[in-house]
């Protein structure tokens, strides 16, 4: 991690893919995963849009925006996670705006749907 960001961005990206790997499992027998993650990103893009545009002051402190690519194989639904952690009251900028960027992957085997996860080192 760097200076200004750590836990609570591991913690926010963590929830956030366990948030699509749940909607994915639900769709799975619907066979629309897209969709499913889909509503899960809208949600987040929502609200970090208004975070956006709201003052440093009334603003949350760290908010996080990210975007989900589906890979669906016969073996694994393959979720690929790009995440914008924002820090809006950072000490290291002069107008409190940091950014950052972590990737993340999530595999869910069609047979019995287990889920591994992993994390750009």
């Amino acid at each position: 991690m760097i200076l200004g960001f750590g836990k609570t961005e591991e913690d926010t990206a963590r929830n956030i893919i366990n948030g699509c790997i749940k909607a994915a499992l639900r769709a799975n027998n619907e066979g629309d995963i897209g969709h499913a993650v889909d509503e899960v990103e809208v949600v987040y893009h929502s609200k970090a849009d208004t975070y956006d545009k709201m003052d440093r002051e009334s603003c949350p402190e760290r908010y996080t925006r990210f975007w989900a690519h589906i890979i669906e194989t016969p073996s694994y639904n393959i979720l690929a996670f790009t995440m914008h952690h924002i820090n809006r009251r950072h000490g290291l900028s002069p107008d409190g705006w940091a950014l950052f960027v972590t990737k993340w992957m999530a595999t869910i085997s069609t047979g019995d749907n287990e889920i591994t996860i992993y994390k750009e080192a």
